[in-house]
């Protein structure tokens, strides 16, 4: 019996006398202060070593071993357990920045079919104002051709007026020296009239030339005042 015990402790995990990590720390916890374990680290000055005493068991009994690969495998699945929690936590959060995601995509979606819609009526608008600015520029041009002619005509008329201003300064002169040759001849016939030089032929001719002479000069005085 005591060969067995001693067999199986000899197969047990010796502790070493490295610094604390975390699976030192938590078999040390629970060598430590276990109920059915108890221990005194005492660390000398000169070395870094600790020498754990037992003060029920003696460390490499069977039970001892079993409890200890125990609490390694328990302690083992807590990590373990830990991971997937952990894990757990990531996949939701990336499943809530999934969800981000997607509500930001449909806003953005919902964004760009606005700036499409405003871009197309951008396009109509110009589009617009491209023939509004076409049919512009064709009156422009048309205007300008009919100032220019207006221009022409204006200057023509101008023209015409001028010629026509002379002509009736000439017409006007004319007139003028008609009358003074007409008063002229009526003094010449009268004096011819009173002398008896002239047959009663020659005095009807005088006499209708003076009618027609009268009556032109009536028309004259009319045109003048048109």
């Amino acid at each position: 019996m005591e060969s067995d015990s001693a067999a199986r402790a000899s197969h047990c995990p010796s502790i070493s006398s490295q610094k604390y990590s975390m699976e030192d720390d938590f078999i040390s916890e629970l060598l430590g202060f276990d109920k059915n374990y108890g221990s005194k680290v005492n660390q000398s000055s000169n070395a870094s070593r600790m020498d754990i005493e037992s003060h029920h068991y003696p460390l490499n009994s069977s039970g001892q071993c079993d409890e200890m690969s125990k609490y390694l495998s328990e302690f083992k699945f807590g990590q373990t357990f830990k991971e997937l929690m952990q894990a757990k936590k990531d996949v939701d959060m990336l499943h809530e920045k999934l969800k981000l995601s997607e509500k930001e995509k449909a806003n953005l979606q919902l964004q760009f079919d606005v700036l499409l819609a405003e871009n197309y009526q951008i396009k109509y608008l110009k589009k617009q104002h491209d023939e509004i600015n076409q049919k512009v520029n064709e009156l422009q041009e048309d205007l300008s051709d009919k100032l220019k002619a207006h221009r022409k005509w204006k200057k023509e008329a101008e023209s015409c007026c001028m010629q026509l201003s002379e002509k009736s300064k000439t017409i006007r002169k004319m007139k003028k020296d008609r009358k003074n040759l007409w008063s002229i001849f009526k003094r010449f016939a009268h004096k011819l009239e009173n002398a008896g030089l002239l047959t009663m032929k020659e005095k009807n001719i005088i006499k209708k030339s003076e009618e027609q002479n009268t009556l032109d000069s009536d028309d004259a005085f009319e045109s003048e005042g048109l």
